[in-house]
């Protein structure tokens, strides 16, 4: 009974999951949240404009 409401729950996440919107909202907000981790983690040599130790795909 359990593994038939997992399989239910998956196959309504999958398409879901799929929906171009969706993909695309997640795609802006994961650049978005990228861009803003990576100003915390390097802030301090971007600022000093020490531009030989920035490190952009980190």
């Amino acid at each position: 009974m359990v593994a038939v409401q997992v399989c239910i729950a998956m196959d309504s996440w999958i398409k879901t999951a799929s929906i171009y919107s969706i993909q695309k909202t997640g795609l802006k907000m994961a650049v978005v949240v990228g861009a803003i981790l990576n100003l915390i983690n390097q802030g301090d040599i971007l600022f000093a404009a020490n531009w030989q130790n920035v490190h952009l795909p980190k």
